[in-house]
């Protein structure tokens, strides 16, 4: 309706209609927002992955009410105190009946405590729930008394953190895991007593202590966070051991770097070299292995080469004469994986069985004795491995299916079935996990599930389960790296 107002004019008074406004007869113009909700909250999710169910922001009166007719912006984001994590996914969008939908939000890292802030035109801001986000990892690998892994494009490390292996910038334990320091993403990472990884191109990055130059900078400093290894040169694969580093290039060219007193870097000498150096012999290889003391590749004609420390026939050559150079591993099995450890090695055939050599103290060849074995034998066994990795004195395989086993030493139950018991023959882990890959430290196992979900076994006596505890051993696999 239209209010009348009497006017008093030069003729006279006159009655003049002016609209001063309606009320209540033109429905497309809603009275103006007065706040914000969040009908839908945030929940558990996963880093990188969209969140679900679905958020969703209410534009409401001040009785609480859905404004069916608002169509206003409403936009999402992080509280300004939130540092180092994005939100991912369309943040603004257009409200339908009064409802705001995000249907693609992600945040990028892990953490706990997130919420989120919706804010619109002429409307009082809302605040989340808090929520928090977990890993789903692509792969995961241990060292001595550390784990990492990688989760949405980011890599995480957690454990004892010995001159920095976790690469967060610190030496500090670390019992969640922690973000290592620097923007580059890596796609691979390989933990030994210091850890390296590669990026997307094939660069090397590598961290932690490096008293005989195994980051191969050129120095022999500790590094505290992700370091470019010297030479520029391209990698396929990248393998860190105890106090020294092996890589494969794509055309298959072996380069080793750091420790070389018993002949591990394979270049014919040993000398210590702070940056790559070519591995001798011009053999092809499509997978290496650095080892405490001594190193093992397979050739593209997929046949098996060691070199290094042989005190226990580790090299696997019939003899126990250490050797600077690539000797060839005894027999005509064709290999196509390899693990090399303390003192023995381990390799899978084409055909997916199990061979061992070297140090069997504890039973970890998996040939049901504890004789030491000079060249390859069999793991007695039917199961077909598509994968076996060695530790200290105990060893894992994991099966085309996924399924664990292992065997050796189970004194910190790292065997994973329950006990703390010797094995001398794979042993199925407890708890019918389906995995990927398994990684061995020293008295511990760990590995990623086939739905990127990490768990570890055995001594936690320096947090390497990155659950947020210490000590708390377990003998089955228990959910780690949340």
């Amino acid at each position: 309706m239209a209010y009348l107002i009497l006017r008093r004019t030069s003729i006279g008074t006159a009655l003049i209609a002016v609209s001063l406004g309606c009320r209540g007869s033109d429905a497309t113009m809603p009275p103006a927002a007065t706040k914000l909700a969040f009908t839908v909250q945030p929940s558990l999710a996963a880093a990188g992955a969209v969140i679900t169910p679905t958020v969703q922001v209410t534009i409401q009166d001040a009785q609480g009410n859905t404004m069916i007719g608002a169509n206003t912006r409403v936009t999402v984001g992080f509280p300004a105190d939130v540092v180092g994590a994005t939100l991912l996914g369309t943040k603004s969008v257009n409200a339908v009946a009064g409802v705001a939908t995000f249907a693609d939000l992600a945040v990028d890292i892990r953490g706990v405590g997130y919420t989120l802030v919706a804010t619109g035109p002429g409307s009082e801001q809302a605040t989340s729930e808090p929520f928090s986000v977990f890993l789903v990892y692509d792969v995961v690998t241990t060292g001595p008394a550390d784990t990492c892994g990688i989760a949405a494009a980011h890599t995480y490390c957690w454990g004892a953190n010995s001159l920095g292996s976790l690469g967060d910038g610190t030496n500090t334990l670390r019992l969640i895991p922690t973000l290592t320091q620097g923007s580059e993403r890596l796609v691979t990472v390989d933990a030994g007593t210091h850890t390296c990884g590669l990026t997307a191109t094939g660069a090397a990055r590598c961290w932690g202590g490096n008293g005989s130059g195994q980051l191969g900078d050129g120095t022999g400093t500790a590094r505290f966070s992700p370091t470019a290894v010297s030479g520029g040169i391209t990698f396929a694969s990248i393998s860190a051991g105890d106090s020294h580093t092996c890589g494969v290039t794509p055309g298959g060219t072996g380069y080793c770097w750091g420790a070389n007193f018993k002949g591990q870097l394979g270049d014919g000498t040993t000398t210590t070299q702070l940056t790559p150096v070519a591995v001798a012999g011009g053999l092809s290889f499509i997978a290496i292995s650095a080892g405490v003391e001594h190193t093992c590749a397979i050739t593209t004609a997929h046949v098996a080469y060691c070199w290094g420390l042989n005190d226990t026939g580790e090299l696997g050559n019939g003899t126990t004469t250490r050797s600077p150079t690539p000797v060839q591993v005894s027999g005509s099995t064709s290999f196509v994986g390899i693990s090399a450890g303390a003192a023995y090695t381990c390799a899978t055939t084409t055909t997916g069985a199990a061979y061992c050599w070297g140090k069997n103290y504890y039973g970890n060849l998996g040939d049901g004795t504890t004789f030491t074995r000079t060249t390859p034998t069999a793991v007695v066994t039917s199961i077909a491995f598509a994968s076996v990795s060695v530790g200290e004195v105990h060893t894992c395989g994991v099966t085309s299916s996924g399924a664990a086993y292992c065997w050796g030493s189970g004194g910190f139950g790292q065997v994973g079935d329950g006990a703390q018991t010797l094995r001398m023959l794979p042993t199925p882990v407890s708890g019918g996990l389906n995995f990927r890959s398994l990684g061995l430290g020293g008295e511990f196992t760990c590995g990623v599930t086939t739905a990127g979900e990490a768990y570890c076994w055995g001594s936690n006596e320096a947090g390497q389960f990155g659950d947020g505890t210490q000590f708390n051993n377990s003998l089955t696999p228990k959910r780690a790296g949340l």
